[in-house]
């Protein structure tokens, strides 16, 4: 279950975000399952999380690079990569079949690591 979109839907999604975080104040938090979906880019193919905490013993499956939509997020494990730090991790369903994982989100383009939590409410549950 690959969840790609094509590029012409990815630049309205994309626009769409832009313009709604031009003018969004952020997210409430809510319950995830009633919340919409937002669509991030990735960078890296990575492992999903069961819980947003970084150890093996937790690795359910993978999250293939491009853009992916995600449901919320929560805070867990300090994680670093392309010279960010942050500590917030994203739900998602993840490409290989397991639902509501988690990422972190130092793993996203630019705009997606500036804007997630402006953009996504908080996860309860």
């Amino acid at each position: 279950m690959k969840k790609t979109l094509t590029t012409a839907a990815a630049v309205m999604v994309m626009s769409a975000a832009t313009v709604t975080a031009a003018s969004a104040s952020p997210a409430p938090s809510s319950d995830a399952s009633t919340a919409a979906l937002v669509y991030f880019n990735t960078l890296v193919t990575q492992p999903s999380y069961k819980e947003p905490y970084d150890y093996d013993w937790n690795k359910v499956g993978t999250l293939y690079a491009g853009s992916n939509y995600f449901k919320c997020y929560r805070v867990g494990t300090r994680m670093r990569a392309f010279g960010r730090s942050s500590a917030i991790w994203l739900r998602t369903d993840d490409d290989t079949g397991n639902a509501n994982v988690y990422v972190p989100d130092v793993n996203l383009d630019d705009y997606g690591f500036l804007h997630d939590v402006d953009l996504l409410p908080e996860c309860h549950g």
